[in-house]
């Protein structure tokens, strides 16, 4: 998760969560479009990320599979693990992928501009490659970008505790540092 606070006047900051920037150079290469984190999100939404660490065949398996059972297995999967969003209802379950699918079109589809504001990003630790952002924001500041890291934190569990309190923290010394 990316986390931009910029502000719009003196003194009052804007703070806008980002979960994830496709950008120009990826769009022009629809094949990272298929990578299977990607489409896992697309297809799971809320029960993606009890499926982390799940050796990519079987997830793309798992993504191969019919809807219905798709979100059947991926249940079961979370079930096995003891994590919380397997209980949910299977309408809320339902309702929450098709908001992740269309989540996932806005974002392959959106454009990121430039802004004349420094951005502060925080990245959950999982969503590196190798302890490399998957995203160079640099490109879309003149004002600098200011980046930390949550450790141990996947996409998933950004906003679930211990990493929400480093979250929070990190937010209030930033809008602290921004303010008057």
């Amino acid at each position: 998760m990316h986390v931009w606070i910029a502000p719009l006047e003196v003194g009052e900051p804007e703070i806008a969560l980002l979960e994830q920037d496709l950008s120009a150079g990826e769009r022009d290469r629809p094949e990272l479009l298929d990578r299977v984190a990607y489409r896992l999100g697309a297809a799971l939404g809320p029960l993606a990320g009890a499926l982390a660490g799940n050796d990519e065949a079987e997830l793309r398996a798992l993504l191969d599979l019919p809807e219905g059972e798709r979100v059947e297995e991926a249940t079961r999967i979370a079930r096995e693990r003891g994590e919380a969003v397997s209980e949910l209802p299977r309408e809320a379950l339902e309702r929450e992928i098709g908001i992740a699918a269309a989540h996932s079109k806005v974002l392959a589809e959106h454009e990121a501009g430039v802004v004349e504001a420094p951005l502060r990003l925080i990245w959950a630790e999982q969503t590196l490659a190798a302890g490399v952002p998957p995203t160079d924001w640099d490109r879309h500041t003149r004002g600098g970008v200011e980046q930390t890291v949550l450790p141990g934190a996947h996409h998933h569990s950004v906003l679930t505790p211990p990493h929400v309190t480093a979250l929070v923290a990190q937010l209030s010394r930033w809008v602290a540092a921004s303010s008057p």
